[in-house]
Parts: C-alpha cells; sequence; structure tokens
C-alpha cells in the first residue's frame, strides 16, 4: 500500500509528536525516530519516509512555539539546525490541549 503524502501525513505526524510529548512530560525530550515509528511502524520503510515531513512539521511548530528543536542538549535554531535532533516542549505546548 502507498501512503499518500500531503496535508493528512503532517496532521498524523504532528499528532503523534503531541500524544509522545505529553506522554514523556515536562522537560523531556523524544526522538523524531521514536515518533516517526509511531505513525509508520518499526519497519525502516515504513517509517524512513516520514523523517523529512516530521522535520518539517516540527519546524513549523517551533515556529509556533509549541515544541523546541534541541541540538546536542541545547535549544537550536530551527531555521538553521542540521543533524541529529531531538524535540521538546515548547512555551505554548498547552495550546494543544482539548
Amino acid at each position: 500500500m502507498q501512503r499518500r503524502r500531503g496535508v493528512g501525513v503532517h496532521l498524523g505526524l504532528e499528532e503523534a509528536a503531541r500524544a509522545l510529548l505529553r506522554a514523556a512530560g515536562e522537560g523531556e525530550l523524544v526522538d523524531p525516530a521514536v515518533i516517526a515509528r509511531a505513525v509508520g511502524g518499526e519497519k525502516p520503510e515504513g517509517w524512513g519516509p516520514l523523517m523529512q515531513p516530521l522535520r518539517l512539521a516540527l519546524v513549523k511548530l517551533a515556529h509556533d512555539g509549541s515544541v523546541i528543536i534541541y541540538r546536542k542538549g541545547t535549544p537550536a535554531d530551527p531555521d538553521t539546525f542540521r543533524g541529529l535532533y531531538k524535540v521538546g516542549r515548547g512555551p505554548n505546548f498547552d495550546v494543544w490541549e482539548i
């Protein structure tokens, strides 16, 4: 089955990020691969292609203040960070609460 890219994928990734960050708790960081696996499954061919759309979704959420992107344990500029990263709750994270 081929996955359809677009808004639905981004929303699924954002919802997974929210749920995992909520479960992780305040001050905890989440590896983006864990978020991608929650959406795409455990096999690399399922979650691997989601890593770039996830990165874009997390950058958008970082601009909203909903998440903070961390590189080597310190907050990183969402527009210029490179390499491995993790994500944590931002100052506007609670806006997600329903």
